[in-house]
C-alpha cells in the first residue's frame, strides 16, 4: 500500500493555505512523490502553488480547482475564504511523472504530447501501471484519447476542473503552469496496487434509452427518436413546460448513474 497524507486548509491568506495544507500532508512522509492539490476560485492560485511548494520542495505538484468544496477525512471542507487542500503520496518504490499544458491545436494532440512528456519526467519510455488526469470541461475525452494512443489502455482516474458558476473560471496547475483550457497527468509506475472509490451523490435508475440524435460532440437531441426533453419529461414526472428555457439541471431533477 502507498503511504498517503491529506492536509488542507480554509486560511485567508492564499500563500499561508498551500503552506498549511502542505504541511500538514507531508507529515510521515519520507519523500513525497506527488501532490494532488485541490483549491477554490476564490484563491490566488499562484499564491496557493507557492505556498504548497515552500513545503513540498521540488515534489511533483499536479491538480485543479474544485466547485464549492472539497472531501477530506475531516469531512467537508468549504470557506468563504476559499480552501486549499493536498492528497500526498510517498513510497521508496513509487516512481511518478507528473506533466500538464494547456490546449494545443487540438485537445487529442494535446493529450499525446502531455503522455510523452510524463514519461519523459519519469525517466522511462515504458506504459505506466495507472495514471490520473484532470482535463477542462468539455474535451476530456479526446484529451483521454490522445493520452492511450501513447500508452494504450491503461487503468486511470481523475476528473474534470471546476469553478462555483459553472462559468469557466476554472483552473489546471502543475508545479509551474497554470492555466483553464488543457490537461494535466500524473503517470504511476509503481508494483502496488491502487483503489479507487467516487460518489456524485447520484443513486441508479431504471430509465434508460438510446441516444438517437446528437448536436455537436456534446448537445443530446433525441432519445429513443424521442426530443430528448420530452423523453427527461416522461422519466422525471415533470411537465415539458416547467423545464423549457432551463440551461442547467439540479441532482433533485434527475436520479441518474453517472461514471
Amino acid at each position: 500500500m502507498l503511504k498517503s497524507n491529506v492536509g488542507w486548509s480554509t486560511e485567508a491568506d492564499s500563500y499561508m493555505s498551500g503552506k498549511t495544507a502542505a504541511q500538514k500532508a507531508v507529515v510521515d512522509l519520507v519523500q513525497t512523490k506527488v501532490a494532488f492539490l485541490y483549491t477554490s476560485v476564490e484563491n490566488n492560485i499562484e499564491n496557493v502553488l507557492e505556498g504548497a511548494k515552500s513545503e513540498l520542495g521540488t515534489a511533483p505538484i499536479v491538480g485543479c480547482t474544485s466547485s464549492g468544496g472539497i472531501i477530506v477525512p475531516d469531512g467537508y471542507i468549504s470557506s468563504e475564504n476559499g480552501f486549499a487542500g493536498i492528497l500526498a503520496l510517498g513510497d521508496p518504490e513509487l516512481t511518478v511523472g507528473v506533466a500538464g499544458s494547456k490546449k494545443g491545436k487540438t485537445a487529442r494532440q494535446t493529450g499525446r504530447d502531455v503522455a510523452l512528456k510524463a514519461m519523459e519526467k519519469a525517466g522511462t519510455k515504458n506504459v505506466p501501471s495507472y495514471f490520473y488526469m484532470v482535463a477542462s470541461p468539455g474535451e476530456e475525452e479526446e484529451y483521454l484519447k490522445g493520452i492511450e494512443d501513447v500508452v494504450g489502455r491503461v487503468p486511470f482516474f481523475g476528473g474534470s476542473a471546476a469553478d462555483n458558476t459553472v462559468s469557466g473560471e476554472w483552473k489546471i496547475f502543475t508545479n509551474d503552469e497554470i492555466f483553464s483550457d488543457g490537461v494535466a497527468v500524473a503517470f504511476f509506475y509503481t508494483g502496488k496496487k491502487m483503489a479507487n472509490v467516487y460518489t456524485g451523490a447520484y443513486h441508479e435508475t431504471t430509465n434508460s434509452g438510446i441516444i438517437t440524435s446528437i448536436k455537436g460532440k456534446r448537445t443530446l437531441v433525441e432519445i429513443d427518436n424521442m426530443p430528448a426533453m420530452k423523453k427527461y419529461s416522461e422519466w422525471t414526472g415533470k411537465k415539458l413546460k416547467d423545464m423549457e428555457g432551463r440551461k442547467s439541471f439540479s441532482s433533485n431533477d434527475f436520479s441518474t448513474s453517472r461514471s
